[in-house]
């Protein structure tokens, strides 16, 4: 599919999906036909009542994409969120799997993440805390909460903004408009392993742009040292 879609422009395909999309009406009708012309190159068929046009909101893999941006699909979100908490490790890692898939959107994900980790660890026995229902409950706030991630647009100016705590680091990638408000693209964190929890925090703070790494998405970098 990927090869039948090569050097087409806004058109991505997952396994037999195919999404097409435009700036505009005319730029969507023009992309399409250049789709559906390769299609029949190709000796594909389509059956009609598999497929939809002309929509400005779609469900794929698990997210809701429009002309604002993308954000969870409610349905799989209420699905966590009805989720009980977990009695034992597997259950417990069922859930941060299907947290995770949403870690985009979460820039505190590492934070709520914390404490469920710790009972992942080697050795370390399964017990449910306070601290660990607090974390698992504000998880579920955190998704029921209006999370929207902009689209990425070669032609905007990108911003990229990484930080480091004594636990973690984490870095989100952004546009800037003309009006000078930021919108996310995409979040992302990680907890320090033992070795990097040594680290100074400038090392910290260095090991935060070293994660920040959105390669084919930035190209030129300035740096600015923000003090807090």
């Amino acid at each position: 599919m990927d090869t039948m879609l090569a050097e087409l422009t806004g058109a991505v395909a997952y396994l037999d999906d195919v999404i097409i999309v435009g700036k505009n009406s005319e730029d969507h009708q023009k992309n399409l036909e250049a789709v559906l012309e390769r299609i029949d190159e190709f000796g594909f068929c389509i059956r009609p009542e598999k497929c939809t046009f002309g929509t400005e909101c779609i469900k794929y893999l698990g997210f809701v994409f429009d002309k604002h941006g993308r954000r969870p699909d409610p349905a799989k979100v209420e699905a966590i969120t009805r989720m009980a908490a977990p009695t034992n490790a597997s259950s417990l890692r069922s859930f941060l799997g299907m947290l995770n898939y949403y870690g985009s959107f979460v820039k505190e994900m590492r934070e709520l993440r914390a404490s469920l980790d710790a009972l992942l660890k080697k050795d370390q026995p399964f017990v449910w805390s306070s601290d660990c229902q607090a974390a698992f409950d504000k998880a579920k706030l955190f998704l029921n909460s209006d999370l929207l991630l902009t689209h990425y647009n070669a032609a905007m100016e990108v911003v990229v903004a990484a930080d480091a705590s004594e636990k973690g680091v984490g870095a989100v990638i952004m546009h800037r408009f003309p009006d000078g408000r930021e919108k996310a693209i995409a979040h992302a964190s990680r907890a320090l392993t033992a070795a990097e929890k040594k680290y100074n925090q400038i090392e910290k703070e260095a090991l935060s742009l070293i994660f920040a790494d959105w390669t084919g998405l930035v190209e030129v970098v300035r740096v600015i040292l923000a003090k807090e």
